[in-house]
Parts: structure tokens; sequence; C-alpha cells
């Protein structure tokens, strides 16, 4: 049976919307809500890092990595294998979120408020916090976000000390 021209009409549009449709889909599932997903990324981050789950802890950091106190992405892996290493060293913390700022589309900030209690490889604990960090982020072709800095900690003394801890330095 042949097709007359209107039900080929009628098929080529429903095919144009079904793409488009799926492309929309696509295109929301990669990058739409980018403030949750840029929540999620570092609170997963905090809670890996907690759980001493390296691959986890890596994923979202950005392998062009850089802060203002100079440390790169290969400093970071470095310091987060000894900490994972180490089965008495243990760190609870909270965070909150005061707000996410998207500068570009690829780009964003995230002021967050953290504290908790520190118990780094052999050294009684401490405290830490509050404290606000600002974490900064970026955007891969996938829709990731990963983190690219974090500056602010070193205003904290319990953090400074962890630092200290982790990388060997007094």
């Amino acid at each position: 049976m042949a097709w007359g021209w209107r039900q080929r009409l009628t098929g080529l549009f429903l095919i144009f919307f079904g793409v488009a449709a799926l492309v929309a889909g696509a295109l929301y599932y990669f990058y739409g809500n980018p403030e949750g997903r840029i929540r999620t990324t570092i609170l997963r981050a905090a809670l890996a890092f907690q759980d001493k789950e390296l691959g986890v802890v890596l994923s979202a950091i950005s392998p062009t990595y850089k802060d203002p106190y100079g440390y790169t992405y290969a400093d970071l892996h470095r310091f987060l294998v000894n900490w994972c290493r180490d089965r008495d060293s243990n760190i609870w913390m909270t965070l909150s979120f005061r707000r996410v700022e998207l500068l570009t589309f690829w780009d964003a900030d995230a002021i967050v408020e953290t504290q908790g209690i520190a118990l780094p490889f052999s050294v009684a604990g401490f405290r830490f916090g509050p404290v606000t960090v600002t974490v900064s982020l970026e955007r891969d072709w996938l829709g990731r976000w990963r983190i690219i800095s974090i500056y602010g900690w070193r205003q904290d003394e319990g953090l400074a000390r962890l630092e200290g801890e982790l990388t060997g330095q007094p």
C-alpha cells in the first residue's frame, strides 16, 4: 500500500519532533540544573574524602587544578594517596553552601562554609572552622563539573595544620 504525500509529511514531522525531543532531553541531562550538579560534585568529593574513597575524590578534581597556594592536581593526588592509606586518620566535617555563582556557561564559583574535626595520622585531633572557602569549578563537554581551585582554607588554623600534616611540613 503506497503512502500519500500527507502520510509522508506527517511521518517526517513526527520523526523531526521525536529527534528534537531526544536532543532537548540529552541537553538537559548533560547541561541542566548546573547549581544542583555543582553542589552534588562538592558534597560527593567531601564525603568521599571522609570515607577515603580516592577514586571518587580524584574524579571531582580537574587535571588542570591549580590553587593560589601553588598546589596542583599532582600534589593533591599525592596528599590524597597518603591520606587514604593511613587507616588511623579520620575527618568529620559539615558543609553549608552560601551561594553558587555561574560565571559563564563553563565556569562557576561556590561559596561554602565548612567546619569539623580532623584526626590526621598519629596526631591528636583538632577542630577546624567555621571557615568560608571559595571552590572554583569548570564544566567539561559532558556536563560534569570539576574543581579547579579552592581558596580561603588557609584562613583557618585547623585547616592550615591539616595541610602541614598532609604535606609533612610544619
